[in-house]
């Protein structure tokens, strides 16, 4: 799978020969008519079965917008590109074209910089600094502090960089999906290591930690042990706490940061950045007294110093103009759609925006359920371990199986499930509870012997972590309505009768992986 695009990851020499390769394989992209990522996908999974060929959309994204990759990837990529003309009939190109491709990679790949052994504090902010020499533009936002049930406030908004890294011991940052959070973080941590790096050394030292790597206990590590320097805090970033969507699990998670951090008070400090916290959280955290603060999107104002910070000034003016012609002014107000509005705007100068709203639906809903760059999840972030208090006891090794393969769907293969939810709900009138409509998908179907109540309320958590959903009380809802029309539409073009196969196929899959 291609390595998800980080601004943070990489040298100068090597960040320019991924984005000339990204522009080459745009450019090919481009040539075969600009066929969807789920076309490409199933294009390359027919061509090249016998080499078991898998190119998930959130690879394809990745390597399209400056990711690295497997050898073998770039050259299914390459390959079921070329062969986009020639109408199911097998691949013709030459040797040596792929040989480019290949010199290519090898290029890329011995560019690539050594990460140094982490020895202390002079070796992690050179790692940090050096990594970054080519950070994506950033547009501050604002935040206001959180009221459960309450609408936000902007007559209170308060800039982020300011309120979120200074205000106490424990602080909590809520936004929705896409709305800009890890952004946020990262910006922090390399802004403040490069004024440490240069001696300035009066903000509190960040350190960015992706929650679901808190299973390798990284908050042990040797650099976090004491001050790092005297008088000064540490500061840990941790990120996508809600990819840890099995509720005791996360539960588990929170409640021993927050103790940590407690015990810690005079050197430590923590940010803890979600999408959601549920009352029982909430609950949790109330004797550690974190302060909440809301992350809010975009103003047009903002949206138009991103167009600034993206493209050539004479094109901002005709960005917002075309925004406002597509019915997108309320979208982009949502980070992660802002900056895929800017790159397809950049990208394609004599495209309307109008006529890539399926594109850039399909770049952001495989944006919002890839996973935190750098996160390696574990199948007990999602469906739990076996000794987990809640549990039906006594689970047959299938059902155990079912459960992990199901938490553990890939992005391709999850969004395949909600495509299939959204156009159910839509045929109903009355728009069907969707709860009603996954438990009668082959793959989410309830087990036999399995308590109704346990198995529901598991699906809820599994999920969740797609970004599409929200938790109204014991029924998951689209996050917004568009969501749910565009996965719809997707659904038309899938053959019908997946069924029973597609679980066997997930099920296939996840034994291969284990």
């Amino acid at each position: 799978m291609a390595q998800r695009h980080d601004p943070h990851a990489g040298g100068s020499i090597y960040e320019e020969l991924l984005q000339e390769q990204a522009r080459e394989l745009r450019a090919l992209k481009a040539r075969a008519g600009n066929p969807s990522m789920r076309k490409v996908a199933q294009r390359a999974a027919d061509l090249f079965a016998d080499e078991k060929a898998v190119l998930a959309p959130s690879t394809q994204s990745a390597l399209f917008h400056g990711g690295h990759s497997r050898r073998d990837t770039l050259l299914w990529l390459v390959r079921t590109l070329l062969s986009w003309d020639r109408d199911g009939e097998p691949p013709a190109y030459g040797a040596a074209e792929l040989d480019a491709w290949d010199e290519r990679w090898t290029a890329i790949t011995q560019a690539k910089p050594r990460r140094r052994a982490r020895g202390g504090l002079k070796a992690y902010l050179a790692d940090v600094c050096r990594a970054a020499q080519a950070p994506e533009p950033y547009v501050s936002q604002s935040v206001v502090s959180w009221h459960d049930g309450r609408p936000a406030e902007r007559a209170t908004a308060r800039p982020a960089s300011a309120a979120v890294f200074t205000t106490g011991p424990l602080v909590v940052l809520l936004g929705d999906p896409g709305g800009g959070k890890t952004a946020l973080l990262r910006r922090h941590q390399l802004d403040v290591c490069r004024q440490w790096e240069a001696g300035v050394r009066t903000a509190a030292l960040p350190v960015y930690v992706v929650a679901t790597s808190l299973a390798d206990e990284p908050l042990a590590a040797p650099l976090l042990a004491r001050p790092p320097a005297p008088g000064s805090h540490w500061l840990v970033l941790l990120d996508g706490l809600d990819e840890i969507t099995h509720a005791p699990t996360r539960r588990e998670t929170l409640r021993g940061v927050a103790r940590w951090v407690a015990r810690r008070g005079k050197t430590h400090r923590l940010v803890v950045a979600t999408r959601h916290l549920s009352a029982q959280e909430l609950s949790d955290l109330q004797d550690a007294a974190p302060v909440c603060l809301e992350l809010l999107r975009f103003e047009t104002e903002d949206v138009r110093k991103l167009a600034a910070a993206r493209l050539d000034p004479e094109r901002v003016d005709g960005l917002m103009t075309a925004i406002d012609d597509a019915g997108l002014a309320d979208l982009v107000k949502l980070p992660l759609i802002g900056a895929v509005v800017c790159r397809s705007y950049r990208d394609h100068p004599d495209r309307p925006l109008g006529s890539t709203r399926g594109e850039l639906y399909d770049e952001f809903l495989t944006g919002l359920m890839a996973t935190t760059p750098r996160t390696d999840t574990l199948p007990e972030h999602h469906a739990g371990r076996q000794g987990d208090a809640g549990a039906p006891a006594g689970l047959s090794p299938a059902v155990r199986e079912h459960v992990d393969a199901l938490s553990t769907l890939p992005p391709a293969d999850l969004r395949t499930l909600l495509q299939e939810v959204a156009a159910r709900r839509r045929e109903s009138d009355a728009g069907r509870p969707v709860m009603d409509i996954l438990l009668e998908q082959p793959l989410a179907k309830r087990p036999p012997g399995v308590p109704a109540e346990w198995w529901k309320e598991w699906l809820i958590a599994c999920f969740r972590r797609s970004g599409v959903f929200r938790q109204q009380g014991a029924e998951l809802e689209f996050e917004h309505h568009t969501y749910e029309e565009f996965l719809a539409a997707c659904a038309v073009c899938e053959p019908p009768g997946r069924g029973l196969a597609e679980l066997r196929r997930v099920l296939d899959g996840h034994r291969r992986r284990l």
